[in-house]
């Protein structure tokens, strides 16, 4: 049911009327600005403040310009429906926002004409709006019976726009509104809060099913804002910027970013930041006057149980600084790690030759690789030491079996092993004896000296022994022992032909007593 009241004050020059209502439901109050001498002409603002003491059932002060009934009685049913109006952002009825929507002793609407269209919407970010009628009606939303005291007052151009609580006071700027002191917000100085600063740390206790505006002072939008938080339960988290819009983040809200966290980050990007700054810059042009600007944060702890909360608030730079670190120490690590892999595979290298009788140095790269090869090959040809396969020596030389391995790499030999029976009768591995020659021409067991010169000497004293019989001081050749050895000799030219196609050196032996070189 609505009831209406009438106000009706005598003519006097400005004025200010306080009276003690008790109302259920919706009730609905008319003014007549023409019955105010003062206010007839010239630039008036009205203020209207309805003050509740009572927290059981809480009213609400409207002003509707529909005028519709059932319009408003939509709009006015229950808090969530004028939230959703609120964030519609139609204005068929208006509210002192943030004192509604945060349950504050005090809610006040300003209506003037000291403003134009075109500044509106700045002003109406204080709950000023444009006084276009002279004739007002004013709603107030109860669902229980409760008690309120509504205060309507007039003043002239110059004096402060809202009436401040104990907690600011009227700024001394060109237009006149509330200056609140640090971590209290709302257009009239009620709604306080924690100041955290920007890059530090605060922990805090947070009751059960309650909520907890932070406001952080930030300077510019040069970089992210990251927030931390730490709560032994999930908290729902609202966040906005002052000015963004004609509210604060309240709770339940749809148009302010909202998230669930316990523990990690959320980030506030630059380009957010920009926007509130940009927004901040164009009421502070319009009203002439310096503005705070900060960053809003809503906690609301639905949980059943208390919590100790630990908020932390860095830059994105600090935290592109805290990533480049871990980087840098994430390469260090991998770098420290593969030296001392390099280190370990040195030493078990090093550990493995240190009992060989010789380092087979390998080729640093591709092109000494091939000129190595090449250089190698060209040796092959003009080696005086034949090339033999194992186990044909050994048939040989039965007294070779007790030098089963090679006494430079001293692995056993196998049966196929291509191996070089030096002079000394000394037998190495082909390949071990080559690299062993490109160093020293000496026996790596006896050190007997394997020059060409040496072993051309040595080989016509053992052919003449081999070969020859001895009878008195003569010498005569033993045709079966001339028959072997020619055998041999070409056995190990079939094998250095197999190893070097083509090649042009090979020792050949035509008479005994005599061993020279010949081109072919």
């Amino acid at each position: 049911m609505i009831f209406g009241l009438l106000l009706l004050i005598i003519q006097i020059t400005g004025f200010s009327v306080t009276k003690q209502y008790r109302t259920q439901g919706l009730q609905y109050i008319d003014l007549d600005l023409d019955q105010f001498g003062q206010t007839s002409t010239g630039k008036t603002t009205l203020t209207i403040i309805l003050e509740n003491t009572i927290k059981v059932s809480y009213p609400f002060l409207a002003y509707c310009f529909n005028n519709d009934e059932q319009v408003v009685k939509s709009i006015l049913q229950s808090l969530s429906s004028i939230q959703q109006h609120i964030e519609s952002n139609k204005k068929q009825c208006v509210f002192d926002n943030n004192a509604l929507l945060y349950y504050q002793n005090a809610q006040q609407l300003v209506f003037t004409n000291n403003i134009d269209d075109q500044n509106e919407w700045v002003y109406n970010q204080y709950s000023i709006y444009q006084l276009n009628h002279r004739k007002m009606r004013l709603y107030v939303q109860s669902t229980l019976e409760t008690t309120y005291r509504l205060t309507i007052s007039s003043s002239e151009k110059g004096e402060c726009y809202n009436s401040c609580n104990s907690q600011g006071h009227c700024s001394e700027n060109a237009v006149k509104l509330c200056q609140c002191q640090l971590g209290v917000l709302d257009s009239t100085c009620q709604i306080t809060s924690n100041v955290i600063n920007f890059r530090s740390k605060s922990s805090f206790q947070m009751e059960r099913q309650t909520e907890n505006l932070v406001i952080v002072p930030f300077p510019d939008s040069s970089s992210n804002i990251i927030i931390t938080i730490d709560s032994h339960v999930e908290l729902k988290l609202y966040f906005g910027c002052s000015y963004q819009k004609q509210y604060i983040p309240f709770y339940r809200s749809n148009s302010f970013n909202q998230t669930n966290i316990s523990n990690g980050n959320v980030i506030i990007s630059q380009k957010e930041l920009q926007d509130c700054f940009e927004n901040a810059n164009k009421i502070e042009e319009a009203l002439q006057t310096p503005l705070s600007k900060y960053l809003i944060i809503l906690l609301v702890n639905e949980q059943i149980m208390n919590t100790q909360i630990t908020l932390t608030l860095t830059s994105g730079d600090s935290e592109e600084s805290g990533g480049t670190l871990e980087i840098v120490y994430i390469i260090l690590s991998v770098l420290g790690s593969l030296i001392i892999l390099v280190l370990l595979i040195i030493c078990m290298i090093h550990k493995q030759r240190k009992g060989k009788r010789i380092l087979i140095l390998q080729p640093s790269n591709e092109r000494a690789n091939q000129m190595k090869v090449k250089k190698f090959r060209h040796s092959l040809r003009q080696d005086y030491i034949a090339t033999e396969i194992y186990d044909q020596v050994i048939q040989e030389f039965p007294g070779l079996q007790e030098s089963s391995e090679c006494q430079i790499c001293l692995l056993q030999f196998k049966k196929q092993d291509l191996v070089k029976l030096t002079y000394c009768l000394h037998l190495f591995h082909q390949y071990c004896l080559d690299e062993w020659r490109k160093r020293t021409q000496t026996c790596p067991f006896c050190r007997s000296n394997l020059t060409q010169e040496k072993y051309m000497q040595q080989i016509q004293e053992e052919q003449i022994i081999r070969l020859g019989v001895v009878v008195d001081d003569a010498i005569s050749i033993d045709p079966l022992k001339l028959q072997e050895f020619q055998q041999r000799e070409q056995r190990i030219r079939q094998l250095q032909q197999t190893q070097s196609p083509g090649s042009a050196n090979v020792i050949q032996i035509n008479t005994p007593g005599l061993c020279q070189f010949s081109e072919n």
